[in-house]
């Protein structure tokens, strides 16, 4: 599997999905395992996400926000001059205000963010348009990030950080498999964005056990996907 993305208002990547009908037929699917809402650090709702991936035709979209399931009862809070504002406005327009819960005192605005279940309630449609927990466990090692993606996650899991760079990935990894032997649910850990703070080397990708996936390009632009003259790029890493 080869992942691949593009740049939209949010943090993403997007990736290529080969099953199996009934026809053993081939199909491919188009979706996006990587994402981030108001629940981390992206820049929409997560129902607007959502939607503009199924008003342009992806199969499936996997929301992994940064160390969190979207599972408690959480508020955010900005003013009326904030960049948040228009896109507060345009979710209350799409949505209705019988949808959104929301407060306003003056120049405060504060919006109750919809939990994993709610929003998968509005747009999950098993056969056209599948909606994925997951969650990016967010670790380091010193001052290099390493963001683990557990994609069809049932439990959350805190980062287990590590001794080193691939003490730290491994861990993280581990965690993942272990909750996925232990619930019997079917889940893949992937890699996220390894030159991003040139964190991860190809050999500390290779040594890894347990582990089949990385991501080839993200959308961000301090990722660097496509190396320098000194370090090889996220396809060259995967070749």
């Amino acid at each position: 599997m080869r992942l691949f993305g593009r740049s939209f208002i949010f943090l993403f990547s997007s990736v290529l999905l080969a099953s199996c009908g009934e026809s053993d037929q081939t199909s491919w699917k188009r979706g996006n395992l990587h994402t981030h809402s108001f629940w981390s650090d992206g820049d929409d709702f997560p129902e607007s996400i959502l939607a503009w991936y199924r008003d342009n035709g992806y199969d499936f979209v996997a929301i992994s926000d940064h160390n969190t399931l979207a599972d408690t009862n959480r508020w955010i809070q900005f003013d009326t001059t904030s960049s948040r504002y228009p896109t507060f406005v345009e979710y209350v327009e799409r949505f209705g205000s019988a949808w959104v819960e929301s407060e306003i005192a003056g120049d405060s605005v504060s919006v109750r963010l919809k939990r994993f279940e709610e929003y998968k309630s509005l747009f999950d449609d098993p056969g056209h348009f599948l909606v994925i927990r997951a969650e990016e466990i967010t670790d380091r090692f010193e001052d290099k990030p390493i963001h683990v993606n557990a994609t069809n996650i049932d439990e959350f899991i805190a980062p287990q950080g590590g001794s080193s760079v691939l003490d730290v990935m491994q861990r993280n990894v581990n965690a993942v498999l272990e909750q996925r032997e232990r619930t019997g649910r079917p889940m893949i850990p992937h890699i996220n964005h390894p030159n991003f703070g040139w964190a991860i080397g190809a050999l500390e990708l290779a040594a890894l056990e347990g582990e089949r996936f990385i991501e080839v390009y993200n959308g961000h632009p301090a990722v660097h996907n496509e190396g320098d003259s000194t370090r090889p790029s996220v396809e060259n890493m995967w070749d």
